[in-house]
């Protein structure tokens, strides 16, 4: 599972820790939250337990004995910070003395150990499309999850993104993609919001909305217990959207995947008009099972 938006501040990384949560405590385990971030992520702090202290880096050193027939799901436990909902955290790499960044090999390796063992992957991203991590990231990806705000800037940025997977091959991943739209700092115009469900809810899969959570805001810790039920019930029905999504693909091995291709991203889009029908009709024939509207509120009862 892919969460990405190159815009910071669009509400990523608390998605894939809910996501997270949400699979873990519904599945029994065997989800992990992978910091896929070419240089440091903010995956690692935002979780309640953070200990071991390390990273991804620290994997890649043990790669060769991992993925061995001496390699074990204990021995991966040294890499990974479990919480209290099961789901386990793979910090990005934080050493100061790195001065290179992550590429496409390296996250290759990192991918091909997490699917050896564990059965769902949540992979947090960076803000740049054109890095490695990022273009190795998109190419494995069998759901995308675009987490969003009504704020302009990050709607222009998650649209630009759409653009850049149908240049490198990916249309089916923006096409099939569950939409999360959390909260802006203030409330938006109702006609902004209005244009925006549209849109995203005819070039996305499916649509869904999550409220206002205290212990989601500010960049603190996330208690996934502390959250509201409502917030709570919002996420199972974004987890649920992905659920179907992830049950309408085929899977593919990361060994088996293609090399990311060099294709340059396109340009930076435009902002949504409320006419955009790009492959509505398809979207919304495919997804019967989760919703017969294009866009989902996921609301508590």
């Amino acid at each position: 599972m892919l969460v990405a938006n190159p815009k910071g501040g669009s509400r990523k990384t608390t998605t894939a820790l809910m996501l997270g949560h949400v699979f873990a405590s519904l599945r029994g385990g065997s989800t992990v939250v992978w910091d896929n971030n070419e240089a440091r992520g903010t995956l690692a702090e935002r979780a309640e337990i953070t200990t071991p202290a390390t990273s991804a880096t620290h994997l890649l050193a043990a790669f060769e004995r991992l993925i061995g027939p001496a390699g074990s799901a204990g021995d991966m436990s040294h890499y990974l910070r479990t919480q209290p909902s099961r789901a386990e955290i793979l910090a990005a790499g934080s050493e100061t003395e790195r001065r290179d960044q992550i590429g496409s090999a390296e996250t290759g390796r990192v991918g091909l150990l997490l699917s050896r063992y564990y059965r769902l992957t949540v992979m947090d991203t960076g803000t740049n499309p054109r890095s490695g991590a990022w273009q190795w990231a998109a190419q494995q990806a069998d759901v995308l999850v675009v987490p969003i705000t009504c704020d302009p800037d990050v709607v222009q940025l998650a649209v630009w993104m759409l653009d850049i997977l149908a240049a490198i091959g990916r249309a089916d991943l923006a096409a099939g993609a569950v939409t999360v739209i959390s909260p802006s700092a203030t409330a938006p115009d109702p006609q902004v919001r209005t244009r925006i469900l549209e849109y995203f809810g005819a070039r996305t899969a499916v649509v869904v909305e999550v409220p206002f959570d205290p212990q989601l805001a500010g960049g603190t810790p996330v208690v996934f217990d502390r959250t509201s039920t409502a917030s709570r019930r919002a996420w199972v029905a974004a987890a649920a959207a992905v659920a179907d999504r992830l049950a309408a693909r085929e899977r593919t091995r990361p060994d088996q995947m293609p090399p990311s291709p060099g294709v340059d991203p396109p340009r930076q889009g435009t902002a949504p008009q409320p006419a955009a029908t790009q492959g509505g009709t398809e979207h919304r024939a495919a997804d019967s099972s989760v919703t017969e509207l294009p866009a989902r509120r996921a609301k508590a009862q």
